[in-house]
């Protein structure tokens, strides 16, 4: 790293969560961990991989070119290694201009060492906790626009209940549609797609009638058994989809309080913290 290395610095702070009808205020620590960089330093994503019970963060460091870069922490993100670069060096994309860079998406943890996220060009897969990344070319989405680049949240991850096997991965992504954007007749429109072999092959990509309008959208599946869907409207309203245990069909969108882009994602450590 070309700037000086040193540990964040943690202050007081609160946390407020919606619950209910209301705002609920929790105490918390918080930390400027770029402090002192006097880089750009964008899109944050972390995991949590318990075989080492190792933080795993993924960031772009810098502008035109953007650079991936991963960060670790041993003690559950008290303190942080220095970045270590990923080589992801993707050609020159007319979609984002010249020397753009890359800028990666989606990380997400699928146990035993083994880590994905998404380039502009590639998917990139660590079977050694981060260490190294072997790249996977994404292949466009059946209308012929790039799926790469247009993918925002982690991967949705279904496991067999009895043997924790991974069974299936789906992952989202949008494209812009109509009139060019800003143009009046300009819409995002939402699509999901699904693996069965842990990323290797994909299917192709279902577009969600509901997710037009739409942009990032991410999944979890819920207590229930249902997927839920949070997206970004294109007027920046902050929304979420109750979703169907076959996610074929999905419910209208509901407003959340907030007014917020999804991004970014969270993730939970040991007991859920």
């Amino acid at each position: 790293m070309d700037n000086a290395w040193k540990q964040p610095v943690w202050t007081d702070h609160w946390v407020r969560q919606i619950r209910d009808d209301r705002y609920q205020f929790l105490p918390a620590r918080r930390t400027v961990l770029t402090e002192g960089w006097n880089r750009v330093v964008g899109m944050p994503y972390i995991v949590y991989m318990p075989e080492k019970d190792r933080v795993l963060m993924l960031v772009y460091l810098d502008y035109r070119p953007c650079k991936p870069a991963v960060l670790y922490s041993d003690d559950r993100g008290t303190t942080w290694s220095e970045p270590q670069l990923v080589p992801t060096h993707p050609a020159v994309n007319p979609e984002y201009g010249e020397n753009f860079g890359d800028t990666p998406v989606g990380l997400t943890y699928l146990g035993n060492g083994k880590v994905m996220f998404s380039g502009i060009e590639k998917r990139w897969v660590s079977t050694d906790f981060g260490r190294t990344w072997e790249g996977l070319l994404l292949r466009p989405g059946r209308n012929g626009k790039p799926w790469a680049g247009w993918q925002w949240e982690p991967y949705l991850v279904d496991r067999d209940p009895k043997t924790g096997k991974i069974t299936r991965l789906a992952e989202t992504a949008y494209s812009h549609e109509g009139g060019p954007y800003p143009a009046q007749d300009y819409f995002s429109q939402g699509y999901i797609r699904f693996s069965d072999d842990e990323g290797k092959t994909w299917g192709d990509e279902l577009l969600v009638p509901e997710w037009k309008g739409v942009n990032e959208v991410g999944l979890v599946r819920a207590a229930n058994g249902n997927i839920v869907a949070y997206c970004r409207t294109d007027l920046s309203a902050w929304y979420r989809d109750p979703g169907h245990r076959k996610p074929r069909a999905w419910t209208r969108r509901t407003c959340t309080r907030d007014s917020a882009s999804p991004f970014p994602p969270t993730t939970a450590g040991p007991g859920h913290r």
